[in-house]
């Protein structure tokens, strides 16, 4: 928030945008609340309609989180995407594919997801690494690298996330159609509880500012119902 309180925050947006831009606020929140469950709903769907897919082992190369860029919701709601990148043989074909998950909040992710496990870096592995890394620098025509480079250039290495194998479901006429173990990415319970939490806040705040407008419009029609002349009214009654 910059330094600002949420109350502070919120009163700047409304003096800059105004009741409509306040409204078409909370009408986007309200729309990637549904956006999500929708996402949720897909990925349900893709994941029973290969239930019954033969399994390959595969490899997971990295997994992670992409932000959603949206500045002034952002500053309320944090959102991101889940995603995970692998890859698997089959036949002697190699296939790599990535996978992005619908938008979530970003505590909420952190309260539902647990890293996948980590392999133990190996010596032998790493020397081997270490070896392959250099002979491509050559091979590339990269000029030698000195003392302190190459110690960077190895604890790169070192510092490479290595995860266990993982589960890998494959469409047998169209092996390149596959669907990652869900229990790797985890965002069926990110996505239905960050979906849920937005649809509540999109609706109900929506619903309020309209409701909110329509005691203002009886207010000024009516003087009787205005707050000022109700509180005149309990003055004169003590």
């Amino acid at each position: 928030m910059f330094g600002k309180s949420y109350g502070q925050t919120a009163s700047d947006i409304h003096f800059s945008v105004g009741d409509a831009g306040i409204r078409l606020l909370f009408g986007c929140v309200l729309v990637i609340g549904l956006i999500g469950y929708g996402a949720y709903l897909v990925d349900g769907q893709a994941v029973a309609k290969s239930a019954l897919w033969p399994t390959v082992e595969g490899k997971l190369i990295t997994i992670g989180e992409h932000p959603v860029g949206m500045p002034v919701i952002g500053r309320f709601l944090p959102l991101v995407c889940p995603y995970a990148k692998y890859s698997y043989k089959l036949d002697n074909r190699d296939y790599t594919k990535e996978v992005t998950a619908g938008p979530c909040i970003s505590f909420v992710r952190g309260f539902t997801f647990h890293p996948p496990e980590l392999l133990p870096v190996k010596t032998d592995d790493l020397l081997e690494r270490m070896e392959k890394a250099r002979a491509e620098a050559v091979a590339t025509g990269k000029k030698p690298a000195n003392f302190l480079e190459q110690i960077e250039s190895d604890m790169e290495l070192v510092s490479q996330e290595r995860y266990k194998p993982v589960n890998i479901r494959y469409e047998r006429t169209s092996p390149d159609n596959s669907v990652l173990d869900p229990a790797v990415l985890q965002s069926d319970k990110s996505m239905l509880y960050s979906s849920l939490l937005l649809i509540a806040i999109g609706g109900l705040l929506l619903g309020g500012s309209y409701y909110g407008s329509y005691l203002s419009q009886l207010s000024a029609e009516d003087p009787s119902l205005s707050l000022d002349t109700a509180l005149a009214a309990q003055r004169r009654r003590r």
